[in-house]
């Protein structure tokens, strides 16, 4: 269990590396009002606090932090469980909006 969760750990911060490194090119640049990689963004943000929390795991309030962002991840899936990116309803589209701003 320990070793799953630390290669899980190395795999969300490498993405964010990648991320990080990608949203420094200036060719690469994406749109700010572009929705998907605003989602994404936010997403890896959560991923990253979660590994934070992790890391202070003594701390308190570290499990009720990580809940709490996990339970927000856990809407983002329920979000686009129901629609794709490609197919976004209108009501999905200002749900996933509200959902980036908290």
């Amino acid at each position: 269990m320990v070793r799953a969760m630390s290669s899980y750990s190395d795999e969300a911060t490498a993405k964010v590396r990648v991320h990080r490194s990608a949203s420094t090119n200036a060719s690469t640049k994406p749109k700010p009002d572009d929705l998907e990689t605003r989602v994404a963004n936010r997403k890896l943000q959560l991923i990253a606090e979660i590994i934070e929390h992790k890391k202070n795991s003594s701390r308190y309030g570290a499990a009720e932090a990580i809940d709490k962002i996990k339970h927000h991840l856990s809407e983002l899936s329920q979000i686009l469980k129901a629609d794709k990116w490609s197919q976004l309803s209108e009501e999905a589209r200002l749900r996933l909006v509200d959902w980036v701003a908290r």
